[in-house]
């Protein structure tokens, strides 16, 4: 899909501004290095944001849209410009580094209020599941760090079920297949079951053990999340 396409380049685009760099040579400087990658500019490339479409951004306020269409169409041209054999002159790497930082901005700030949104709803809505059966909950906060997103605080539940310490976890925004994950784990042994996002809501994938080692999805609701927590403290 154009938008997903246009969300990875721009992720992976994000990822070389300020590139970390280890060495473990006397004779050269991590920071160094760091410096003259982070001004060769491997992000001012066109295809940082290859896949843009307006109309996958027409959920955010107007003069946004029209803020992040303005952005792109000068910053495409502008990387475009800049030679594969050479740096970009001091001029052009101030702009695009401008540029940029504002199509990531506008980008990332959507994408992280509505993941925030969903992640509290399914907290919220597990916990009201959990006092119902008796279950003893506290809510934590995590802090998570991810490109584009940068690091975010979003919570976590903490779940006594009859003896058994379990957490729904908060796993990540940015997942293969999945509009985000968190995690039903059990504490210490570590057995957990995922539960992605997808476009129609959050499912629950029970273990691959079963069903003949095919994974078994169920849609997450009081009735699937009594079967994981069951699930889970049999293998304590």
């Amino acid at each position: 899909m154009p938008k997903d396409e246009f969300i990875q380049n721009l992720r992976l685009a994000a990822s070389t501004v300020a590139p970390s760099v280890h060495s473990d040579s006397e004779q050269l400087s991590a920071r160094q290095i760091s410096r003259r990658l982070a001004r060769a500019a491997l992000w001012m490339t066109p295809k940082a944001v290859e896949g843009y479409d307006p109309e996958d951004f027409r959920d955010l306020p107007e003069d946004q849209q029209e803020a992040l269409r303005i952005a792109v169409a000068e910053f495409a041209p502008l990387a475009a410009s800049v030679p594969p054999d050479e740096p970009a002159t001091d001029e052009q790497y101030k702009r695009g580094l401008e540029l940029f930082t504002r199509i990531v901005s506008l980008v990332k700030e959507p994408i992280l209020a509505e993941w925030k949104d969903s992640v509290e709803k399914i907290v919220a809505e597990t916990e009201a599941w959990a006092v119902k059966h008796n279950w003893i909950c506290r809510r934590e906060k995590k802090t998570i760090t991810e490109r584009l997103l940068d690091s975010y605080e979003l919570s976590q539940l903490m779940i006594h079920a009859n003896g058994s310490f379990i957490v729904l976890d908060p796993v990540a925004r940015f997942v293969p297949g999945a509009l985000g994950v968190v995690d039903l784990t059990l504490v210490p042994s570590y057995h957990f079951l995922s539960i992605p996002r997808k476009k129609d809501g959050w499912h629950l994938q029970m273990d691959p053990g079963r069903n003949g080692g095919l994974p078994v999805s169920k849609d997450w609701n009081e009735s699937s999340f009594v079967e994981a927590v069951t699930w889970l403290r049999e293998r304590a």
